[in-house]
């Protein structure tokens, strides 16, 4: 007893026994020390031979500086500090958080604040649809940053983690019948297809959709009434097989798009060709190897991916016939009809960005100085304050309507101005 009321001594000389900011009781592990299965040992500079180790119901865990170590459950594992708190995490998780908010276990790569864990975005995404993906009027580049849209005089009007139903020549609409996609009619057992577009297995959102596009195509519906078949690819059916699903993202076929005459699309293959498998009265698909210009012809028709959810409402314009004026009321915020809604509706709120800055918005009002970086291919003025959040140097935004003009200004100091109700200025709450 003597040597290890000694030994203990001469720990809580150097290091405390246990953290006080710890979630999870922590000792302090000695240089030098080695592991054991479920115990951990050393010698002290002092010559004394001193550890612990852990019961059989929990496993032995170090932190990552091999300074501390905790009685884990099996499957987790100590992660924290000194400085934050000290947790065990499930596999795939780490200490989140802060002083102010608390601490605890969040997916890595996420953060908390103090309610629930959030997933943090880099490279100047921001978070739609709980995926990370680049903001409006920008695309992510080869080294996976966002940038600027280049210019172009045309758009295919396809994009990304959208929605459509492909309604076909026959008048019907694409569905899955009898294991194939084929132009049925719909009934309890038929239900047209809800296509979402990707361009990778993750379904990366707002990425527009070129003709020179290897795209993927996700069903979200499934098969009535259980539905079991929800969310799976259009799968790599050739040389006559009808196409059909697959949960396989490997075995997904890869489609391109390209515009057609009369407002519709040619759906075709990315390098062979697509057409009709067999003469039939619902038409199904197949893939072809030799004829690689053929397509089939869709209309298509953007729809929800989620039918509650409240920008729906904004689909299109009230109106004797609700085909006609529709507008996507996200991606246009600079034209005539969105800028009532903006301004003067959104003058003195804050909106915060991914990182958590608050910035104010402040219509009718403009910088005229101050290191000013104007951005070409802007969609909007949400879009504006994003790429100033993501730029942690900028200490403001411009948006003008009326010339969808975006700059960025890199000068606290500087105060925006009194102007017309053409400008919002997005300024930080506090300077960054």
């Amino acid at each position: 007893m003597k040597s290890l009321s000694l030994g203990l001594a001469g720990l809580l000389l150097q290091e405390p026994l246990f953290a006080l900011a710890a979630k999870v009781p922590v000792r302090a592990i000695g240089e030098n020390a080695a592991v054991d299965g479920n115990r951990v040992s050393w010698t002290d500079k002092d010559g004394w031979e001193d550890g612990f180790g852990c019961p059989a119901a929990r496993v032995l865990s170090v932190s990552a500086d091999k300074k501390y170590g905790a009685c884990c459950e099996e499957g987790n594992a100590l992660r924290g500090s000194r400085e934050t708190e000290f947790h065990c995490c499930a596999d795939g998780h780490d200490v989140a958080g802060s002083l102010d908010v608390g601490f605890t276990c969040c997916p890595t790569g996420h953060a908390y604040d103090g309610t629930v864990c959030k997933q943090q975005c880099v490279d100047g995404k921001v978070l739609v649809d709980g995926r990370c993906g680049c903001p409006d009027g920008q695309v992510e580049g080869p080294d996976g940053t966002c940038k600027p849209h280049a210019e172009s005089t045309c758009s295919s009007g396809l994009e990304t983690g959208k929605c459509y139903m492909f309604k076909g020549e026959t008048g019907r609409r694409l569905a899955f019948k009898n294991k194939q996609y084929s132009e049925a009619q719909p009934n309890k057992e038929v239900m047209p297809g809800k296509f979402q577009l990707c361009l990778d297995e993750k379904c990366t959102p707002k990425q527009p959709v070129k003709p020179s596009n290897e795209v993927y195509i996700k069903d979200i519906h499934g098969s009535p009434p259980e539905a079991l078949d929800a969310g799976q690819w259009l799968n790599n059916a050739a040389g006559g097989a009808h196409i059909g699903k697959t949960a396989d993202f490997t075995k997904a076929g890869k489609f391109s798009f390209t515009k057609w005459p009369c407002g519709k699309y040619c759906l075709g293959g990315f390098e062979r060709g697509l057409g009709p498998a067999c003469p039939a009265a619902d038409p199904s698909m197949t893939f072809y190897t030799a004829a690689t210009e053929a397509c089939v012809e869709f209309e298509l028709i953007e729809v929800p991916c989620k039918i509650r959810d409240d920008a729906n409402s904004c689909l299109w314009r009230s109106g004797p016939d609700p085909c006609c004026g529709r507008v996507d009321c996200s991606a246009r915020a600079g034209a005539p009809t969105q800028d009532p809604p903006f301004c003067p509706a959104q003058h003195g709120t804050t909106r915060t960005a991914a990182d958590g800055a608050a910035f104010d918005v402040l219509c009718g009002r403009y910088y005229s100085t101050g290191g000013r970086k104007e951005l070409k291919g802007v969609a909007g003025p949400e879009a504006c304050q994003q790429l100033c959040a993501a730029d942690g140097k900028c200490q403001g935004a411009n948006w003008c309507f009326s010339k969808k003009y975006c700059s960025h200004h890199y000068e606290w100091k500087d105060q925006p101005k009194e102007g017309n109700i053409d400008w919002v200025t997005f300024r930080p709450s506090k300077e960054r």
